[in-house]
């Protein structure tokens, strides 16, 4: 684990200031994005609001609540069946899973079995930190 920490730390120590930039970079965005989302759901509540005040001129007060209510749950159900077809895990080639369709206990077995060898072998390791060192200089240039 040292031999991962000590390469790391040494590239983040050589890069430190391109380091502080790019964290203050994303700190800035965090807070930005914080506050417009905090703008969103005032505006929401705003809408909500006037939603509200417009029913009760056709509807009782409780009635107008809930159909409010109703609508916004309506508009959050439709926004989160979007996200989730968004978000599906899609694979391009089904054909490329075929051997784990067919044989799951053995692919289990293969990836358990990989992950031990990862994590019990010192040379795993080792070789895993040096690639990871690689790839983060490489991605510098």
């Amino acid at each position: 684990m040292i031999k991962l920490i000590i390469p790391l730390l040494q590239l983040l120590v050589s890069e430190s200031k391109t380091v502080r930039k790019i964290m203050l970079r994303i700190g800035i965005s965090f807070f930005l994005l914080s506050m417009a989302l905090a703008f969103m759901v005032i505006g929401l509540g705003f809408i909500i609001w006037a939603l509200y005040l417009y029913l009760t001129n056709y509807l009782d007060p409780p009635i107008s609540a809930l159909a409010s209510g109703l609508l916004i749950l309506l508009l959050a159900g439709v926004m989160v069946f979007i996200a989730r077809r968004l978000t599906r895990f899609r694979i391009s080639s089904l054909a490329n899973l075929s051997w784990v369709r067919l044989h799951p206990k053995q692919a289990t077995l293969v990836v358990l079995l990989a992950g031990f060898i990862a994590g019990a072998s010192s040379k795993t390791r080792e070789a895993f930190t040096e690639g990871l060192v690689w790839l983060l200089r490489r991605g510098q240039t």
